[in-house]
């Protein structure tokens, strides 16, 4: 015969396996919230990076999306490419979590719907050191440098929140459970 305490042992054992099973990661990247501001700069998007980080904590951009300063960001500028008009500066694609370095000297590169390019990388060189980034257009246009203030935030994954809401059910059914003896 099924028991009450059996049936709730029951539930809270399918409970566990739901929650992971849930959690298990859909895919191998993460997804980050950027933003950068300076002297009429606007811009804010999403990276995708690798999930893993490199020995010096930095995570690889694979993709980008967002605006600058209403523009769609239309790509990420390759690994080892150079935004035109800023050769012969590379870009690495290199993000790490933190509040000051979070990109690397040759930082990411992208282009807009209109034409535009831009490059930001961490200049250690400035005193202050900064963010800078470099503003180019199509062909070969150099139109500014100036310092922004960047930031970017991993977003928690949807898995973290599942096993967290599913570990918090079984702690729930388990001091009902206890409350009713």
């Amino acid at each position: 015969m099924l028991t009450l305490d059996t049936l709730r042992r029951t539930l809270a054992t399918g409970l566990f396996w739901a929650a992971t099973l849930l959690s298990a990661p859909a895919s191998a990247s993460l997804l980050w919230h950027w933003q950068y501001t300076g002297v009429a700069i606007e811009a804010r998007g999403q990276f995708t990076t690798t999930d893993s980080a490199n020995s010096n904590g930095y995570y690889e951009i694979i993709g980008i999306t967002g605006t600058r300063n209403g523009e769609a960001i239309t790509s990420l500028i390759a690994t080892g490419e150079s935004i035109p008009g800023n050769e012969p500066y590379a870009s690495d694609n290199w993000l790490r979590p933190g509040l000051d370095r979070q990109l690397t000297e040759h930082g990411f590169g992208f282009s807009t719907a209109g034409g535009r390019y831009a490059n930001l990388f961490w200049a250690d060189w400035l005193d202050p050191q900064s963010t800078v980034e470099v503003l180019t257009e199509a062909p070969d246009t150099f139109i500014d440098e100036v310092a922004v203030s960047f930031s970017a935030e991993l977003i928690p994954e949807p898995s973290t929140i599942g096993l967290l809401l599913g570990g918090l059910a079984m702690l729930g059914l388990s001091v009902r459970q206890r409350l009713r003896r």
